[in-house]
């Protein structure tokens, strides 16, 4: 299984670019062991899950080759007051002592994300996004085409043509 949020960024003192580069590269390996391990790598968006949990949860459970349960879509019934995480992982696991919120999905847009941050964000994690579908903001669509641009024009330019 793997999540795909710049959690390194957010919660452990990393900057923007160790972020991106540390994202990059986890994205990368997992995309390769996909390749390589088909049948033993799932990939999971976190939207699926939060929208459809049911469904999800039963490819999961297909996937590990356990039966599925309906008491796993009530994981926080059994998870009290946190006692089933560690310490240290409580302050960024709060939700799992609630139910799927389809609220939270989109959260991090209420909070003000500087244009120019989100934009590099996006523009190095182009990859990941595109695998899972994300749109990029307006800013990001015209860097991206940017980039396409650029790319094709310098891979089209011949050393005749300079």
């Amino acid at each position: 299984l793997f999540a795909c949020p710049l959690f390194c960024l957010f919660f452990w003192s990393y900057t923007l670019q160790t972020a991106i580069d540390e994202y990059r590269r986890v994205f990368k390996g997992v995309m390769k062991m996909k390749v390589l391990y088909p049948k033993e790598v799932f990939i999971l968006k976190y939207e699926e899950l939060v929208l459809n949990p049911k469904k999800t949860c039963e490819e999961i459970c297909q996937f590990l080759n356990i039966k599925f349960d309906e008491k796993m879509l009530y994981f926080y019934k059994f998870n009290k007051n946190g006692k089933a995480l560690l310490s240290v992982t409580k302050k960024i696991h709060q939700n799992t002592l609630k139910p799927f919120d389809p609220s939270l999905i989109e959260k991090w847009k209420k909070n003000n994300i500087d244009k120019k941050f989100l934009n590099m964000i996006e523009v190095c994690t182009k990859e990941c996004m595109d695998y899972f579908s994300y749109k990029l903001t307006i800013q990001s669509a015209f860097i991206k085409n940017l980039i396409i641009w650029l790319n094709f024009y310098f891979k089209t330019l011949t050393p005749q043509k300079l």
